[in-house]
């Protein structure tokens, strides 16, 4: 919640048979810490015991991706699913349900702003260039819009199927 110009956050974390309280307060103050300099303060009070740091905004909008997207299941003449790893790269898989191996497509994504992603991929013809695929993040998944040249003039729809995006250093335990 805001509070003037700083953000609190306060919760009960249940673990271990144990209750901890949590209390987080952000503010937009000058913070140093033994290498660098942030704009932002933090205080933490994690059971009573207070614990003051420096913060930096994040990418929040990250939260909206997930780590793979799929065709819907109610289309059975191909299969398509699309990886993204939380280091920036992609994979695109292709199968075209016809005993043949799937079509695999390496290469990068980047989240854009206006809800867009920049999927680069590698084509699996050696012979042709690399692919920029731009999709709209919508409700539902992930949209490449307009007309495709493989995908036809509704362009591609794919579904979250795998979990939701983590960071690239991981998470940290609370105690």
């Amino acid at each position: 919640m805001r509070q003037g110009a700083d953000w609190w956050w306060e919760s009960e974390i249940e673990g271990n048979n144990r209750k901890h309280r949590l209390s987080l307060r952000i503010q937009p103050a000058a913070c140093q810490d033994d290498q660098n300099w942030f704009g932002l303060s933090a205080v933490l009070i994690l059971d009573g015991t207070e614990y003051l740091g420096c913060a930096k905004r994040g990418q929040l909008e990250r939260l909206d991706l997930f780590t793979e997207y799929r065709l819907p299941s109610a289309i059975e003449t191909r299969d398509i699913r699309l990886q993204l790893k939380p280091d920036g790269s992609a994979l695109l898989s292709e199968d075209y349900l016809n005993q043949q191996p799937p079509l695999i497509s390496r290469g990068s994504w980047q989240q854009l702003s206006n809800a867009r992603l920049l999927v680069s991929l590698d084509d699996p013809d050696p012979k042709l260039n690399q692919e920029a695929l731009m999709f709209v993040l919508t409700e539902q998944g992930i949209t490449l819009p307009g007309f495709h040249p493989r995908y036809g003039h509704n362009g591609l729809r794919l579904q979250p199927s795998g979990i939701p995006m983590p960071w690239a250093e991981g998470r940290l335990r609370v105690p």
